[in-house]
């Protein structure tokens, strides 16, 4: 992994608890966002496309087309595989203007037969990816 800013690590974390809260409050569906941020401005975008599964690809294309951020992020509902064993997860996928990667983190949580789901504690890092913008 990378190593992040600070600013990347808190605008993270910022919306993997954003994300997780969502989950654990919610009786709908999560339904993924961008939070982007340019000179101490955030902005938030959720995505509801027709087909939730097309909603990560909608956030996505409108991160690819956007300019002049100085980070952007993008959230879903997904899951990560700790331990061999596969997990509930909400993932952030992170750029900073300038590079070259993006850097992918998770928050776990578990689904509890009718009861809200519990969050884990802690996030994790899961890998990298091509920048967001």
């Amino acid at each position: 992994m990378p190593v992040v800013s600070p600013a990347v690590k808190d605008f993270s974390e910022l919306a993997l608890e954003r994300a997780v809260n969502e989950i654990v409050e919610a009786k709908i569906p999560f339904v993924p966002f961008v939070m982007t941020e340019r000179d101490g401005h955030r902005e938030f975008h959720r995505f509801a496309t027709e087909r939730l599964e097309q909603s990560t690809g909608a956030a996505r294309h409108f991160l690819r087309i956007s300019t002049g951020y100085d980070r952007a992020l993008i959230a879903w509902d997904g899951f990560v595989t700790v331990g061999g064993k596969i997990t509930d997860a909400v993932l952030v996928e992170i750029s900073e203007a300038g590079a070259e990667t993006s850097t992918i983190v998770a928050r776990r949580y578990r689904r509890r037969l009718f009861r809200t789901p519990i969050a884990l504690e802690g996030s994790i890092a899961v890998g990298e990816g091509h920048p967001l913008f």
